[in-house]
């Protein structure tokens, strides 16, 4: 029964009666995601101690493994406002804004990101090292935001170096 609806974003997109409503498909996976998330496998966190244990001259070279619950939804919308406004009763943003699901304790929690915290996020997602991940973020990305997200929110569980 969980993956029941797996198929809705899909067909929303090709949908005729929901083309006045063009972000319906992207809500429809942002949903799909917290479901997935809330029935992800559990996994241990790392501690965040465990960054500083990392030798300076290897950072280029760390990859990270991440939870089984964590995701991120891009889209051309602002889905995280859309989704907080309707079901928070919030203002909608005018900018596209990408979403991260993680469960840090039993029930996920929705973020927003940056287009660049998620073109960042999404590479070392992908198994890319950080020094490469972080070329996605371009000049004056915000390295220690984005791993103080990931730490309070339980989305690493690994790193090797």
């Amino acid at each position: 029964m969980m993956f029941y609806g797996d198929e809705m974003p899909t067909f929303l997109t090709d949908f005729g009666p929901t083309q006045s409503v063009p972000y319906l498909a992207d809500i429809a996976r942002l949903e799909l995601a917290l479901r997935h998330s809330y029935h992800a496998a559990d996994a241990t966190p790392i501690s965040p101690d465990a960054l500083g244990q990392i030798a300076p001259d290897t950072l280029p070279n760390v990859t990270f493994t991440f939870a089984p619950s964590v995701h991120v939804i891009t889209s051309k919308f602002p889905l995280h406002s859309i989704w907080w406004a309707n079901t928070h009763d919030g203002d909608i943003a005018k900018v596209a804004q990408p979403t991260f699901i993680t469960r840090p304790e039993f029930d996920p929690a929705v973020d927003a990101l940056t287009i660049e915290q998620a073109a960042v996020l999404t590479a070392l997602m992908s198994g890319g090292a950080l020094g490469t991940a972080l070329r996605h973020g371009g000049a004056g990305f915000d390295l220690g935001l984005l791993l103080g997200l990931l730490l309070t929110r339980n989305a690493l569980i690994s790193i090797k170096t």
